[in-house]
């Protein structure tokens, strides 16, 4: 018996000491953690969001910054999440200044990036007093007009300030979104007419139904005129028999008679010919344009209009609607004097309407009427029928009516007549060429030859070209060299190196540009290297131009950059500007390494899902996770410790290899020997004190990488006056690398002026966004 029950104690006995080492073994880990802090990465990013947050939320921008540092410090990267809310606070305290034009400033920089985030920041300036800075929010809004923006834009509707109540319903009015129906519905009892007039034509673009038009009908006996013409309006847009404008067919108001000629523009019938005909009759100058273009929907009342009377008023837009209805009346061509009257405009879009109608006509009068013009017209008139039979693709013009006209004694109207010599059969092409050749009028000789180039006949640019280039006018010689490129290499290549020793720059111009035809590319680079040292500024900038156009683009830069020193600030400015801006021929390759890249892409995408299904769950882990000291806390607080001493030490900018460049010519197939000599060339005009291009050259240095220009520019971030930190703000965000976004972050911690705080801001977000 004392045995039995020794073992049965000896067992409880056991039976409790596994159960008190359980009860410690879930306990004790629980209350280490406590005890020592945080152990794990999660708890302490976690930690530093919640304080990010509260300090955005007080407006402590300088306090958020420090805390995200110790975030960016523990992440070893930038959190979007956490320095986005930081750039919008700074932005949003940039916006409360009380300098209207700073506000537009800023409303221009947010309409290049808008998002989220900063449209419905913006929709806080619908309370702006400004007006132009309200219009120019509700602009950019209306543009946005997306559904994060509906809060603000109900919040709006609900303050009660009138500024943005009228503001959010003229975004509601551009947006059309029916979801504001009800809010903008009970705007209709408002007391303020505005409000409730706009309203009433908001509601008209969200629900145009017969059921509104029940509701609005009511509104069409209100004492206020704004309240009565907003209704015409609304009811231009709804379509129903409800909506019935008969109330106010005699209202004397100008403003609702106005929106009655809306209406009956856009809803022809009887009732729109009795509101245009007393219009018509009364002839009030306010509204008298209105009326006769509302006459042009109604054939009733287009009939009943003098327009030749109104194609004599003052107004452009009321001549332009007499000619459209003459013509669109058909009876244009039998009044002759109307048609002159017409092409004689001083209107060029009158003229140039009335000839395109009078040619394409194929009306017996009409045809007589262009003979007449033609022959005994005005200089004014015959130029308007010349350029659109110049347009024709065919043109029944008699030969000898051409040679009248390449005889005309007004240079203007040879120079056009010759251009229509293409028009003629070709057997006749050689004569007449040969008699504007003759002429004695400079310009009429220079088109014969700038026709030949367009009719691209060899043959006959053979026959006349020696002819012109022992022409005494520099502009004949000059239209002659246009079309060298119809020559072989062996004929063009003596009429190039005889032109090239003229006094005459334009011809010296030319034939650079006539260089880059040639077959042999290091002939080709003869030519621009001669012209590239030719005495006159307009031959060596013609000789770059030519240049942009070759693929050897290491020969490119090196010749741009040794223009940088050119005597002339023209040349200089000019090479400096398309080294920092990409070649056409760059931009080419560039839509072709796209295009490529969109070729394969499915491709990457199913190799890259392969690679993820294959991957194992450790190493996925150890692929995104940022890896942690696990077995003592103290280092990670000491590191986070080492982050903040480390703040309060000058950073410095730094651009990783693997950061892409900004296009350009110089970082386009170059080696790195050509890149040198060219950041050496400019390092030397940066140098030579040339103010004018001293600032551009350290750019492209900045943009190229050069550590040196990067200092620079942080140096003026810390030093330098508000509107050059604004400029060095600029700068670093052009170069799109996020490896500037931590001085970017120092700067705005500090910055005290707002416009540079806001390009700051403006410019963090643009970096880490895309």
């Amino acid at each position: 018996m004392m045995r039995y029950l020794f073992y049965r104690w000896k067992w409880m006995e056991f039976f409790i000491k596994i159960s008190v080492l359980f009860l410690l073994f879930l306990f004790i880990p629980h209350v280490f953690c406590q005890e020592t802090g945080p152990r794990t990465q999660g708890s302490v990013t976690d930690a530093l969001h919640r304080k990010i947050t509260e300090a955005v939320s007080r407006g402590e921008i300088g306090t958020a910054l420090r805390h995200y540092e110790d975030l960016y410090l523990l992440l070893s990267k930038e959190d979007r999440v956490s320095l986005e809310p930081i750039c919008l606070k700074a932005i949003e305290q940039a916006f409360a200044s009380e300098d209207s034009r700073m506000k537009m400033d800023f409303l221009t920089f947010i309409a290049s990036a808008m998002n989220a985030p900063l449209a419905r920041m913006l929709c806080k300036t619908l309370y702006d007093p400004q007006d132009e800075i309200r219009k120019q929010a509700v602009k950019l809004l209306s543009k946005w007009g997306k559904e994060d923006i509906f809060p603000e834009m109900a919040a709006c509707l609900q303050s009660g300030n009138l500024y943005a109540m009228m503001a959010a319903l003229n975004v509601i009015y551009h947006t059309r979104q029916k979801t504001f129906v009800e809010p903008v519905m009970k705007l209709l009892s408002h007391e303020d007419i505005f409000i409730k007039a706009k309203a009433i034509e908001t509601l008209a673009q969200l629900q145009p139904d017969e059921e509104l038009a029940k509701k609005l009908t009511p509104f069409l006996s209100h004492s206020s005129e704004y309240i009565r013409s907003a209704v015409v309006e609304a009811f231009c847009f709804i379509n129903s028999d409800a909506a019935s404008v008969q109330p106010v067919l005699k209202d004397g108001s100008e403003r609702v008679r106005l929106s009655l000629l809306h209406w009956a523009e856009l809803n022809p019938g009887e009732t729109a010919d009795r509101i245009i005909r007393k219009e018509l009759q009364l002839k009030e100058p306010s509204l008298f344009p209105k009326a006769c273009s509302a006459a042009m929907k109604s054939e009733k009342m287009m009939g009943q209009v003098d327009w030749a009377f109104i194609a004599e008023n003052d107004s452009d837009s009321l001549r332009y609607l007499a000619l459209k209805a003459v013509v669109k009346s058909g009876e244009v061509f039998n009044n002759e004097d109307l048609i002159i009257r017409f092409l004689n405009d001083f209107s060029d879009e009158i003229r140039s309407f009335m000839a395109e109608k009078l040619i394409s006509s194929q009306d017996m009068a009409a045809k007589v009427t262009v003979k007449k013009i033609l022959e005994t017209g005005t200089t004014r008139a015959k130029l308007a029928v010349i350029h659109q039979l110049g347009k024709q693709e065919k043109c029944d013009l008699p030969e000898q009516m051409l040679i009248h006209l390449l005889n005309d004694p007004h240079s203007f109207i040879q120079k056009a007549s010759a251009l229509l010599v293409r028009h003629i059969h070709s057997q006749s092409q050689q004569e007449l060429i040969r008699s504007l050749l003759s002429s004695n009028k400079i310009n009429v000789r220079a088109a014969a030859y700038s026709f030949l180039k367009e009719l691209k006949s060899k043959e006959l640019y053979r026959l006349f070209f020696k002819q012109g280039l022992n022409d005494p006018a520099v502009s004949v010689q000059q239209s002659v060299l246009e079309g060298l490129g119809m020559l072989e290499d062996a004929e063009k290549r003596p009429v190039l190196k005889a032109k090239m020793t003229s006094l005459f720059s334009l011809l010296r111009i030319e034939c650079i540009r006539q260089s880059a035809g040639f077959a042999s590319v290091e002939e080709q680079w003869e030519w621009i290297n001669k012209g590239a040292k030719d005495p006159f500024s307009g031959v060596r900038k013609a000789s770059l131009e030519t240049a942009l156009g070759m693929k050897d683009k290491i020969r490119v830069a090196e010749l741009f950059s040794d223009m940088l020193f050119d005597p002339d600030q023209s040349v200089r400015l000019y090479a400096l500007s398309e080294l920092k801006s990409p070649a056409v021929s760059e931009k080419e390759e560039k839509k072709d390494k796209i295009k490529e890249s969109e070729e394969t892409k499915k491709e990457d995408e199913k190799s890259s899902e392969l690679k993820e299904k294959t991957t194992s769950p450790v190493s996925q882990k150890e692929k995104l996770d940022v890896s942690v000291p696990k077995q003592n806390d103290n280092k990670l607080m000491s590191w986070l410790k080492a982050g903040k001493q480390k703040k309060d030490k000058k950073q410095t900018l730094s651009l990783k290899p693997s950061d892409t460049p900004v296009p350009s010519v110089l970082n386009q197939d170059r080696s790195a020997s050509a890149s040198k000599n060219v950041e050496k060339k400019l390092k030397q005009l940066l140098a030579s004190g040339k103010t004018e291009t001293a600032d551009e050259a350290e750019d492209l240095l900045l943009q190229m990488g050069n550590e040196k220009a990067l200092e620079n520019v942080q140096n003026t971030l810390l030093k330098g006056t508000a509107k050059e930190r604004e400029k060095a703000v600029r700068k670093l965000g052009l170069l799109r690398k996020s490896s500037v976004i931590p001085v970017l972050r120092e700067q705005l911690k500090f910055e005290t002026d707002k416009r540079v705080k806001f390009e700051i801001a403006f410019t963090i977000l643009n970096l880490i966004s895309g």
